[in-house]
């Protein structure tokens, strides 16, 4: 997903890893308003300095079930 764990888009935490709302959209070919949508439906996140954040596994598993699905 990253060229680098340095990446100023990502954030660990307690060994995991949070990506900016913005730049994991863009990894997924989604609008950022379609992740806020999705955030409303059960996307996890997490806001930490003013960003918003999305679990690089937990935010992956919740998009390919909705795209196994067909849910948008």
């Amino acid at each position: 997903m990253s060229d680098s764990d340095n990446d100023s888009d990502v954030l660990i935490l307690h060994g995991k890893r949070y990506w900016k709302q913005g730049r994991w959209s863009r990894d997924k070919k989604i609008n950022v308003r379609t992740t806020a949508r999705h955030r409303q439906q059960g996307l996890p996140w997490l806001v930490w300095g003013n960003e918003i954040y999305i679990p690089e596994i937990e935010g992956d598993s919740y998009i390919v079930v909705r795209e196994e699905f067909g849910s948008d």
